[in-house]
C-alpha cells in the first residue's frame, strides 16, 4: 500500500485576544494486492479547517471552528460533509479548568470494510460496494484541578449521538448455502459515560503515575439495546520511571467482559466457545534509552506487550 499525506497549518494572531487556526490536509491511498482479500484499490480525501480562539480575559476561553472533509474511493460516489466544533473554557484560578465542547464527526468507510472478500470455514465475509460514512455528534462537560503542583485530578462526562454506524452484520445467503458476513450501516447508537483519571508527578518528576476509569453506556437505539461488544467499564493505570537516559515504565488494562455479542451470527455460522466472554486483564512492559545524551541522535525502545501472557476474547472465537 502506497499512501501519501500533506497538512499545511497557520496561525495568525491580528489581535491580542484572538487566535485563528486554519490548514488544509490530503491525503492518497494506493493498494496493490494480487490477493482477492482486498483488491486493488485507490482512495483520495482532502479537509480544510479553521478555528478562532477568543479569550475575553484571563477567566475565559472561547472557540469556534468547522472542518470540510471530501474523501472518494475511486469507481465509488464520493462522501463529504461539514462539521462545526464549539469550545468554552473556564478558568476561575490558575489550578483549575472547567470546560465544556460540542462537534460534528464524520467518518468514511475504508477500503477494507467496503471490500473484504473472504471464506472461512463457518462463514463468506462479502464486500458492500454501498457503504455509508458515518455522522455523528459529541458533547463533553468536565474540569480539572491540580493539587500541589504535583496531583492532577480530571473528570468529563460525555455524550455522543451516532447515525449510519458501521458494524459487520450477519444473513444467510440461500444462493451460497452458507451465512454471510458484510459490514454496512446498520444501526443509530448513542454512546454516553463519564471518565475520572488521577495523574501524579513523585520525587521531582523521576516518577510518573496515572489512573484512570471510564464507565461507558453504549445504546443501540434502532433495536433499544445495548451496542454489542461494548464493554461498561475500563480502568487503566501506568507507572513510569525516568532517570538521565533511561525510562522504565510498566501499564494494566482492566476491561470488563461485554454484556452482549451477536447471538445471531453465533447460531447461522457456529465457531467453536463462540458465547465465550472473558474480562481482559493485560500488563505491558517498556523500556526507552535516549543517546541523545552521549552525542547519538538515537532513541532506542524496548516494548512487551501482554507480559503474562493473559489469553482473552476480542471477538467471537477469537
Amino acid at each position: 500500500a502506497h499512501t501519501g499525506n500533506l497538512e499545511l497549518q497557520a496561525n495568525l494572531v491580528p489581535v491580542a485576544s484572538h487566535m485563528l487556526t486554519f490548514g488544509l490536509v490530503g491525503n492518497f491511498d494506493d493498494i496493490v494486492s494480487s490477493s482477492t482479500l482486498y483488491g486493488s484499490h485507490a482512495d483520495f480525501g482532502a479537509a480544510v479547517y479553521f478555528q478562532d480562539e477568543i479569550r475575553f480575559d484571563d477567566l475565559v476561553r472561547l472557540t469556534a471552528g468547522g472542518r470540510y472533509d471530501f474523501q472518494k474511493v475511486v469507481g465509488l460516489e464520493a462522501a463529504s460533509q461539514l462539521s462545526p466544533k464549539f469550545g468554552l473554557v473556564y478558568t476561575p484560578d490558575k489550578r483549575t479548568t472547567i470546560r465544556a465542547s460540542a462537534g460534528r464527526g464524520f467518518r468514511a468507510p475504508s477500503i477494507g470494510e467496503i471490500y473484504i472478500s473472504a471464506a472461512t470455514y463457518a462463514a463468506v465475509v462479502v464486500p458492500n460496494p454501498a457503504l455509508k460514512p458515518e455522522h455523528s455528534w459529541s458533547y463533553e462537560v468536565g474540569g480539572s484541578h491540580l493539587i500541589a503542583d504535583r496531583v492532577l485530578l480530571d473528570a468529563a462526562l460525555f455524550w455522543s449521538e451516532f447515525s449510519d454506524l458501521i458494524e459487520a452484520g450477519v444473513s444467510f445467503d440461500v444462493d451460497r448455502n452458507s451465512p454471510v458476513i458484510k459490514f454496512d450501516n446498520v444501526t443509530r447508537a448513542r454512546i454516553q459515560g463519564a471518565e475520572f483519571s488521577i495523574k501524579s508527578d513523585w520525587f521531582r518528576k523521576v516518577l510518573h503515575t496515572e489512573v484512570s476509569y471510564t464507565y461507558v453506556w453504549p445504546k443501540d437505539r434502532t433495536e433499544d439495546q445495548i451496542l454489542r461488544f461494548r464493554p461498561r467499564h475500563l480502568f487503566y493505570t501506568s507507572a513510569s520511571l525516568s532517570y538521565k537516559a533511561l525510562s522504565l515504565g510498566v501499564d494494566f488494562r482492566y476491561i470488563t467482559k461485554v454484556d452482549r455479542i451477536d447471538e445471531k451470527l453465533v447460531q447461522l455460522a457456529p465457531v467453536q466457545d463462540g458465547r465465550a466472554r472473558v474480562p481482559i486483564r493485560v500488563v505491558d512492559a517498556r523500556a526507552s534509552l535516549d543517546l541523545g545524551r552521549v552525542g547519538v541522535p538515537l532513541i532506542v525502545r524496548f516494548n512487551v506487550n501482554n507480559l503474562l501472557q493473559y489469553n482473552y476474547v476480542e471477538l467471537i472465537g477469537n
